[in-house]
Order: structure tokens, then sequence, then C-alpha cells
């Protein structure tokens, strides 16, 4: 059916549609419709207004688009989820569709002067953001939550007790040295997305400025492409502020997109603001076994030899770590004048000063030193005299007698066997004795002067045999042991002998394990007697500290007082003051197992024969070297100088072992305590001493720690995760905005966003803006760059650039 030209007879899905054409000339136009809106309808009415058709001849300048028309966008005749688009126009009639269709439709409200309003409904969100668009915001989203989360976790995973609770990825970063570059990868991810992200999201933006606000029509153009392509939010920045339109400049979406252009500027420094955060700490490695020479075979003895008659042992220098057990014993006399210290039994590291200062944990063979000092007041009778000397210095000497029946039962302790011995040796107590003393020369240095005179044992008749005896008993007072006559004194011997060249001690005065003499008034000579047994073996031991450790440096000088003496006293336990192995900076001996099983000690090369030759000798060794030092000086009636500045005649002790046994006299009066320490001291670099000829091997199971960078401030992540939570809400602000009232952009695409531009505003600019820059064009439309928007034109039905207001 044909009506004044007018097909009626074209519809799609039951709605009637009517091809309907525009021309300026046209007498129609000049009707006027105040508004005709398609929810004021209802199908039951059709309204139809009577249109005149244009001559063929006369230009179409456009052609509304609708569903049936044989113009039709193919997009949306293809696409389920586009919107069906139903239009009334002045001047033309159109069948009204269906409630139903209806409802899916836009409404177009149209005014008296052909101006429009944004009025089609959302596209979908696939269709207005496109799948590269969601990709980088949701995926984007979720890929950046997963990498902060990644962040937090490297710098809040190690836990405590350095790493050792934190987890088996965490400490594969961290022991790897990988840190670093675990944060350098997460940055550039953040860098990416975020850049990303703000890329997309000025599109939506440029979106929402043509779509909801007014810009110049020297601007739309930029901000219609911007749509579709752009490099980031900088260039539509400056152009909102250049525009100078307050309510562009101060808009939702403007506002946003400044505050994610900052924040993506900052997430560029990701590293630079990081990496600051990160510190070199110490790390615990994970428990490996590891085949290391634990002792030492018979074929080193002429190296062991050699070393014994050739090297004497330094305390200064690096003290090397070892671990001890924990005796809480801390020799305070009892009342009966008894200081007894120990047993003391330590391990020692057969590493080089690299690994030992990096060891956590040692599980394996291991050469340990069992040592006990008893010292107690000795019933003596007893003379001092002194003697000239070649320089005109005199010197002192005690000698006398000896009762020990009496002196272990003003002790309380069981009177032993006066002698002791086997089917080679018999040795017995030595009941004389003639030993040099200390004399200090006022002035000089503080505390008192301090010695140690040796007594062997009666009986001695195979040199240093009684020492084997050392390692075979652990009765403490029996001739086999080591036996000392120790003394401290303030008196100057230059006074004494002003006063008596000769005099019998008179009686003394009980000062804890001391027996006091005074010599002249304010001058006194203080003795003990001490018994010492030393003890060296391989046993199986298990040692490990929860701190990082260190070595002291020991570096003597004429200082009595010097630092580093207080640090080795603190070092070796010899304080007045209980300390526990971590307190101290040592290894702790959690476990010991004696005799060492040499099935498990050694290497499966060493057979249970040899394994126990290696051991004898290598317990031989670790104490003949110690053994021969002390006995050295048990000749000539002459004793160990244990002073730094005293006067006295007798074997010399190296100045850094002298000063300790002085300074651990002195600060606690335990002369047990400054025994033991200087025995100890001694075996310690004798073995280290012997440590390089070690060519025994066992398996050992070791902990060690290392260096590594790892974060330990917090200041550059909370400043990455507040950008980040920033940027964040940013673009999913946009994001919603976007959603909520963009109509006519698909993000991404190209020619939606140049065919929009093809309108009258525009036309001027596009004929002349062929070879122009953008400058120039703005220049062309000076007083004409009017404000526009762009949306569904009543006139054409097209989506495009039209005036504001009109």
């Amino acid at each position: 059916m044909v009506t004044d030209g007018l097909d009626t007879n074209s519809s799609v899905a039951g709605v009637q549609h009517v091809p309907t054409r525009y021309h300026p000339d046209n007498a129609m136009q000049e009707e006027q419709i105040d508004r005709v809106s398609v929810e004021s309808m209802s199908s039951e009415f059709p309204l139809s207004l009577p249109v005149p058709m244009p001559s063929p001849t006369e230009a179409q300048p456009s052609q509304l688009v609708m569903p049936g028309n044989d113009d039709v966008d193919p997009r949306l005749e293809n696409d389920p989820d586009a919107p069906e688009v139903t239009s009334v126009l002045s001047g033309e009639a159109s069948p009204l569709s269906t409630e139903a269709t209806l409802q899916a439709a836009s409404t177009l409200a149209v005014g008296g002067n052909g101006s429009t309003a944004n009025i089609d409904s959302r596209l979908p969100i696939r269709q207005s953001l496109g799948l590269y668009g969601c990709f980088i915001i949701f995926g984007g989203s979720v890929l950046t939550l997963i990498d902060v989360a990644f962040l937090i976790f490297l710098w809040a995973g190690e836990g405590p007790a350095g790493g050792q609770e934190a987890t088996a990825f965490w400490r594969l970063i961290m022991l790897r040295d990988g840190a670093t570059r675990a944060v350098t990868l997460s940055s550039l991810v953040l860098r990416s997305v975020i850049a990303a992200q703000a890329t997309v999201c000025t599109s939506l933006v440029a979106a929402l400025l043509v779509e909801r606000r007014q810009v110049r029509v020297s601007q739309v153009a930029q901000m219609s492409i911007t749509r579709s392509v752009n490099s980031g939010p900088q260039q539509l920045i400056q152009e909102i502020i250049c525009s100078r339109s307050v309510s562009m400049i101060f808009s939702l979406e403007a506002i946003l997109l400044m505050i994610l252009g900052l924040g993506s500027l900052g997430i560029q420094f990701t590293s630079t603001i990081l990496l600051p955060d990160f510190n070199s700490t110490i790390l615990v490695q994970d428990s490996e076994t590891i085949r290391h020479n634990v002792a030492l075979s018979p074929i080193t003895e002429n190296n062991v030899s050699d070393i014994f008659s050739t090297s004497w042992p330094t305390l200064q220098g690096s003290n090397a770590l070892f671990g001890e057990l924990d005796s809480q014993n801390m020799a305070e006399p009892n009342e009966r004048g008894v200081s007894h210290d120990g047993p003391r039994l330590r391990a020692f590291l057969p590493f080089e000063r690299e690994k030992r200062t990096r060891i956590r944990s040692y599980k394996g063979a291991a050469f340990t030193l069992k040592t006990e000092v008893s010292c107690q007041r000795p019933s003596i009778d007893a003379s001092v005299k002194a003697h000239p000397w070649s320089l005109n210095v005199p010197y002192a000497s005690m000698a006398g007698n000896i009762s020990y029946n009496q002196t272990f039962e003003d002790a309380g302790i069981d009177y032993p066997a006066s002698c002791y011995g086997d089917n080679y040796i018999t040795l017995c107590f030595p009941t004389g004795f003639n030993c040099t003393i200390p004399s200090q020369r006022d002035g000089i240095s503080a505390g008192w002067a301090t010695a140690m005179c040796r007594l062997e044992a009666i009986g001695m008749t195979r040199g240093e045999a009684d020492i084997d005896y050392w390692q075979i008993t652990d009765d403490l007072y029996l001739p086999a042991s080591m036996i000392f006559l120790t003394f401290a004194t303030n008196a100057d011997i230059s006074s004494y002998d002003a006063n008596d060249t000769q005099g019998k001690l008179g009686a003394p005065t009980a000062y804890g394990e001391w027996n006091s003499y005074e010599l002249y008034p304010g001058a006194f000579l203080n003795v003990s007697l001490c018994f010492a047994l030393l003890n060296t073996t391989i046993s199986e031991v298990e040692m490990g500290s929860d701190t990082t450790l260190t070595e002291p440096e020991f570096k003597w000088s004429q200082n009595f007082n010097t630092p580093s003496l207080d640090v080795l006293q603190d070092f070796m336990g010899a304080d007045s003051v209980h300390k526990s192995a971590e307190e101290r900076g040592i290894l702790s001996i959690r476990n010991v197992q004696h005799p060492v099983s040499h099935t498990s000690a050694f290497a499966a090369e060493v057979n249970a024969s040899a394994a126990w030759d290696d051991v004898s000798f290598s317990e031989w060794a670790s104490w003949h070297g110690p053994s021969a030092a002390i006995w050295a000086w048990a000749n000539n009636n002459e004793s160990l100088v244990l002073c730094t500045a005293c006067q006295m005649r007798g074997f010399t002790a190296l100045k850094d072992g002298a000063a300790l046994f002085q300074r651990v006299v002195n600060s606690s009066g335990r002369v047990a305590v400054a025994i033991d320490t200087y025995m100890a001291r001694m075996v310690q670099n004798f073995y280290y001493l012997m440590l390089p000829l070690f060519d025994v091997p066992g398996d050992v199971e070791v902990v060690f720690s290392t260096e590594a960078r790892v974060p330990r401030q917090w200041g550059g992540l909370i400043a990455v995760l507040v950008m980040v939570a920033v940027d964040l809400a940013c673009v999913w602000a946009l994001t919603l905005l976007y959603a909520r009232n963009a109509r006519y952009t698909r993000q991404g695409d190209f020619w939606h966003a140049v065919s929009q531009l093809v309108a009258d505003p525009t036309q001027t600019a596009l004929m002349r803006s062929d070879e122009l820059k953008d400058g120039e064009v703005a220049e062309t439309l000076k007083g004409k760059d009017t404000l526009v928007t762009i949306g569904r034109s009543a006139k054409t039905g097209r989506v495009e650039v039209l005036e504001a207001g009109k």
C-alpha cells in the first residue's frame, strides 16, 4: 500500500517503519512540533504525520538509519546487543512499535529548534569498553592487586629468627639474592598496568567530555580521536587546562584524570622508591650435609710436633668462635673458701674464620675441651725472701711446704690418696715448693700483680708423661692433676727489702679462696692452691645459635683497662656475672656424645680401625701443645709471669695472655676462672694452628647464614601502596562514570570517532584543514569557535557533533 508516496508495508519484527527524508526547503519543515515522545504513545493509537517527498534531484544531506532501512548500519544489523532506535521527526510520520519494543528503545526528545539530548540506551560494556579495555581495566586491576600482595609478602614475609620461619618461597628469593630483582620486575608490571589503565581512562574521559560536556569546535577533533587512540593523560589534561573552561577543568572526570595522571607518573619511579627500603642483613640458609676434615691422622705427627716446637699461641687478633655447654657455675667460694669452676665443656669448629662467623648450627664430630679448676686456701709453712738482681732490681721468692691433709680438711674435701699411678708410673703430691712471686711497683699500672707457679708431682721421671693421666681420670684432687700455687700482690718488693730481707709468713687472713699475708703495712700477698684438669676429646656434638655471631678482635695495649680486654673476658665467660651463650656471642652446645661413633662421625672410606687411630692421635695432639707450654715453665722454681707491668723473675707469658689473666683476677677475684680461661685460650689457639693439617674427613650437618639485601623499612612500600590505591580508585571511578553516562563511544575503535566529526559545526574546519596544523585551524575558527557536543541529531538521526543549545 502506498500513501502520499510513502511505503507503509516496510516492517521489521512486526514494527512498521517509514523511510524518512529531510530537505531544508520542504514547506512542511515550518510546522512546529513541541514535543513528541515515543513513551507517551501507545501502539493502539498510531500517529502519522504527512511529510512531502523531496524530488530525486534534491540533495540529501543525511538519512536516518533505522531498523529495516536499506542504509542500516551493518554492525547493528548483526549485533544482538545493539540498541533498537525509534525516532519521530518533525515533518515525518512513523508507525510506533509494540510495547516490548518501546521498552527496549531509547526516548528521543525533540525541541522546536531541532535540538536533541543524549537519549539512547547505554551500550553493553563489552561494546562500549571493548575487549581490550575490559582486559586492561578488570584484568589489570586484578594483576595490580596480585603484584601489590607480592610486594607486601616480600616486606612482611621474613618473620622472626633471621627468616628461619619464613616460607620456602620467601627464603628462595632472598637467599638467592633475588629480592631486588623481584622488586624491579614487580615495578615493571605496576608501571605497565597503570600506564595502560591511564591510557584507557584517558579515552573514557574524552568520551565523557564530548558527550556530557561542551567543548570548542577546535578541540572536538582531538577529543573525539582520543577516544580511540592516545598516548596517555598528559595531552588531554593539557587540552582541558588550555580550554579555560571552568566547568570542564573542575568536572569530576577531569579531576580524576589529573589525579590518575600524577599517580601514574609517580608509579614510574616505583623501583627508585622501593629500593631504599632494602638493607643488608643476615639470613639463615637451609641445612646441608657437607664432607669436611674433622680430625688428624698419625701421618701428620711430624708436622704437629713442628708446630709445638716453633709456635707459641697469641691471644691477639680475632678470637675464634666456639660452643659451650652452660654449666651455671659462677665459681663463688663457699663458706670454707673453695672456689670451684666447672666442669666446663667447650667445642671447637673445624672451619676457618669466614665460615665460623656464618655458622648457625653444627652437628657432627668436633674437638671438645673439658676443663675443671678448684682453688682453696692452702695450709702452708713458708717464708718470703728478697733477692738482688744483676740490674740492681730485686725480686722475691717464697719457699716452704704444703700440708695437703690440713688443706683438704679445712676445705671440707674428702682426703684423697697421696699418690696415684699404674704399672708405669706413680705420682705423689708435691709437698715442698720454691716459687718466685711478683712485685707490684707503685704507679706503674693499676691492679694487683699476678703469677702462677706449677708444682711438680713427686715421681715425675719421664718428662711429660704425667699429662697422660689428665686424660683418664675425672678426679680433680689427685696428683695426676695440674697443681698450682697462684699469687696476687700489691706489694713492692723494694719496700719489703728495706724492712726485712727474709721473713717467715705470719698468720693469714681468709679472703674467699685466698690466704692473705701482710708483708708490710698496707701490702699483701694473696696465695691460693689450685687443682686443674684438662681433657681433650673428639665427640659427636650438636651446637648452634639463634643470633648472628661475630669474632671479637683483641688487641692488647699497655693500658690495663683496654676495652678489648673487657670484650674478651665477656666472650670467654670469665665475667663476675653469669651470661648465657647467646649473651656472650658464642654457640650453645645442645647435645654431646662421647665416645664418638666412628661409623657416624667419619666418612665411609675411613674404616673403624683407622678411625680409632685418628681419634687417639687427634686427642693426643690437641692437649699436647698446651700441656707442653704449661710444662715448659715448671722448671727451675720459676713462676709464670701473668702481669703486664710488674717486677718479677720467671717465665714470661705473652703480654696479651698475661693481661687477660690479670684482668680476670682483679675484676672478679676468682683465680679458678682465670686459670680456666687461660688454659682454654691456649688449647683453642693450638687447635687452630693445627687446623690446616686436618686430613680425616667426616660428614657434618651445618646451617650457615649469609648476607642478603632484604626490605627492612616500610616507607617506600607505603608510598607505593598509597599511589596504587589512589590510581585504582580513579580508574574504577572513571570506569563507572563512563559506563553510566557514555552512549556513543566504542573505546578503541576508530571509524565511529572520525564519522561523528562529520557534521555542520565542523564542516568548515574539515574542509580547510587538509594541510593545516591544529594551531592554524584554531586560528581560522576565531570568532566561530562555538561550543559543541556529540549526540544523536534530531535532524539526521546520526550521532554527530551538535552545536550546544541548538
